[in-house]
């Protein structure tokens, strides 16, 4: 179970930081280039989460995936609201804070967090 939900922070991460990239590049947006930084940071610490969960699961790394998450809706809600203003529709830079929100619940739910490590309390 942890394989699967960090990779999703992680790739869900990867996927607006290229994106916005995009964007930076084609149509040089000032909103793209501002979270872009911001994504990179929280594309870094899922994949931290993800490998640490992996390799020897500590307390600490819940907090990394928290701030990584959180990061991601702090960043991402904003933009998948002012894509989708700008585009007229459903932004898929909506789905970024999606799965991170899913995410979120993961790490903060005792019980979860204890599935997906396999500590036991």
């Amino acid at each position: 179970m942890s394989d699967s939900t960090n990779v999703v922070g992680h790739s869900v991460s990867r996927i607006d930081t290229v994106a916005s990239m995009s964007r930076i590049i084609t149509i040089g947006a000032p909103i793209f280039t501002l979270v872009a930084r911001l994504h990179w940071v929280a594309m870094i610490g899922w994949a931290v989460a993800t490998v640490g969960i992996l390799l020897s699961p500590k307390d600490w790394l819940r907090v990394v995936g928290l701030t990584a998450g959180i990061t991601e809706l702090v960043v991402g809600i904003p933009l998948a609201f002012v894509t989708a203003q700008q585009l007229g529709r459903f932004s898929l830079f909506a789905l970024v804070p999606i799965a991170c929100l899913i995410l979120i619940v993961l790490f903060v739910w005792p019980k979860l967090w204890g599935r997906l490590t396999g500590a036991t309390d």
